[in-house]
């Protein structure tokens, strides 16, 4: 979906739904009250429906409800276009992921009834909003029935009203790192919902090793990226090390995109420092003309460009067979954090603070820009800069340098 459309649509319809949907809870809980923090959770959704690297980040909130509730009473809903992370992930139960198609208006409409009819059916009486504050899964949380729901509410906060349809309101901490935030969502529908705002408990921790499951690619998956690898001049798993760059040539945030010229720059000091080297570029589809300039661009037999020709089991499978990689922060950075890969991601108008890679082999670059950063929870990543000095005041020649220290 455009997300221009989708901005406009989550203001517009959005917040006169939030508004009427809040009226009918305070009629509903006249009738029914909500549970008691004694009630017990039997099955629990939690609602992710965009971002397939920050779902990564979910992952401990995910494991946190599997120790508490089994795994075959976790559920997920996402985006049918995001789904294949959680296949990686492999911590939910096929038959437990809830899918909504967003390409066209009547497919996304039916699927939601579809989805909430499956909630109701599956008996979940709890829904977890991992949306900030979108109010488009707000609603979603309040019509799916379940008797305990839990999310963000703005409380004394000025910007994103998404009414009162919570059981469980959280607020919002902007100084906890979204990893944690996830966990907090994770663990508050066991808490009392009549603390306001909630949570009062310690912010939850994630020790700095912390690992997500590891990645095990299939031989086919192997097989086939070696192949791949082959086809481009890396034969077998000597000529190291292998850098792999996802330089976003056609970035949907531009903004945070670090100039071509930078990525081109490095790219020659890594292939001159190490002559048994090699570097991977990767990328989307849409990327696959940009990609194949700047590869001739480097002019050099080790550049192996996979752009568009791989999907997202075999990019994580290509991390696996690599030593580093470097990307502005986006999905593969997160995706990275499955394998032994290290990790150098470039942070301009979104923070490390928030979205740091689970994974203690990343290595992060920030400017520290006082306008930096300019994405936040509540405006839908969308930034009036039009010069990103916080991106180019990263230069090719200090990343280049922390990648020569880790690799001699």
């Amino acid at each position: 979906m455009d997300i221009g459309l989708v901005r406009w649509v989550d203001r517009f319809a959005g917040v006169p739904l939030c508004f009427l949907c809040t009226l009918l809870r305070r009629l509903a809980n006249r009738v029914a009250p909500p549970p008691s923090a004694t009630t017990p959770i039997r099955r629990l959704l939690f609602l992710k429906p965009a971002e397939q690297g920050a779902t990564v980040l979910a992952v401990p909130a995910f494991e946190a409800a599997i120790k508490r509730l089994g795994r075959e009473n976790v559920y997920v809903c996402v985006f049918a276009r995001n789904r294949e992370i959680l296949d990686i992930l492999g911590l939910i139960p096929p038959e437990n992921i809830l899918i909504i198609r967003d390409t066209r208006g009547l497919l996304f409409l039916t699927d939601v009834v579809r989805m909430l009819a499956a909630v109701r059916r599956s008996a979940i009486d709890t829904v977890v909003d991992f949306e900030f504050f979108a109010r488009f899964t707000a609603l979603l949380t309040f019509l799916s029935g379940a008797r305990r729901r839990v999310g963000w509410h703005r409380f004394a906060g000025e910007g994103m009203y998404r009414g009162d349809l919570f059981t469980h309101r959280i607020q919002y901490n902007p100084y906890m790192s979204t990893a944690q935030s996830y966990l907090l969502l994770a663990e508050a529908g066991w808490m009392d919902p009549n603390a306001v705002p909630m949570a009062k408990t310690p912010a939850p921790v994630i020790a700095p090793d912390y690992q997500p499951p590891a990645y095990h690619p299939t031989p086919e998956e192997l097989a086939r990226v070696r192949k791949l690898l082959e086809e481009g001049g890396i034969v077998g798993d000597g000529g190291r090390p292998r850098l792999v760059l996802n330089p976003k040539f056609l970035d949907e945030l531009p903004v945070r995109q670090w100039a071509e010229a930078n990525f081109a720059d490095l790219a020659r000091q890594f292939l001159d420092a190490y002559p048994g080297g090699s570097v991977v570029v990767v990328g989307l589809p849409v990327e696959t003309q940009a990609a194949e300039r700047f590869c001739a661009s480097l002019d050099s037999g080790r550049v192996v460009n996979l752009v568009g020709k791989i999907n997202l089991r075999e990019l994580v499978t290509l991390f696996q067979l690599c030593d580093a990689l470097l990307s502005s922060d986006s999905g593969p950075c997160h995706f990275a954090a499955l394998t032994g890969i290290r990790v150098y991601v470039l942070f301009g108008p979104e923070t490390p603070v928030l979205f740091a890679p689970l994974t203690p082999r990343a290595r992060l670059f920030r400017a520290n820009f006082a306008c930096s950063p300019c994405f936040n929870t509540s405006n839908y990543r969308r930034s009036t800069c039009v010069d990103n000095q916080c991106m180019k005041a990263i230069t090719a020649d200090a990343v280049f340098e922390a990648i020569r220290g880790d690799f001699g």
